[in-house]
C-alpha cells in the first residue's frame, strides 16, 4: 500500500527512512492516514529509490553541524517528527543523530526520540 498523498493529511518527518527503526515506522505509516518525509543520508541509494516509489517524499539535506537553516528547512510542514538518536559519541553516525534530535527540539514539532545503546 502507497503513502498517502492527500495534502490535508498530516505531515511526519521520519529520520533514517531507510534504516531498520525509520523503515519499520515509514512501514506501520503506510496503513495510516498519514504522509511521509523521508530523511536520508543519500537520496541517490537504491532503498531510498524504493522509498520514493511508496509515495514518501524524501528530503536530501545533509545533517551536519552548521547545516541548521537546511535542516530547519526540511522539517517545515511537519506535524510529528520520528528520530532515532544514539548515545554514542564520537560516531560519526551517531553522532549526526543526536545533531538532528537537538534540531528537532528545537523546531518545535512534536516527535519521538529513541535513544540506542547501553546505559
Amino acid at each position: 500500500m502507497p503513502i498517502i498523498q492527500d495534502p490535508s493529511a498530516p505531515l511526519v518527518a521520519v529520520i533514517g527512512a531507510t534504516g531498520a527503526q525509520g523503515g519499520s515506522v515509514v512501514k506501520a505509516l503506510r496503513v495510516e492516514p498519514y504522509r511521509v518525509r523521508g530523511f536520508s543520508r543519500d537520496s541517490t541509494k537504491p532503498a531510498t529509490q524504493k522509498l520514493v516509489n511508496q509515495g514518501v517524499e524524501v528530503a536530501d539535506v545533509s545533517l551536519v553541524l552548521g547545516n541548521v537553516k537546511d535542516v530547519f528547512k526540511a522539517f517545515e510542514g511537519t506535524k510529528i517528527a520520528f528520530i532515532s538518536g544514539g548515545k554514542y559519541t564520537h560516531v560519526v553516525n551517531f553522532d549526526s543523530k543526536t545533531l538532528v534530535t537537538d534540531y528537532g527540539r528545537q523546531s518545535g514539532v512534536p516527535f519521538v526520540d529513541v535513544q540506542a545503546g547501553q546505559v
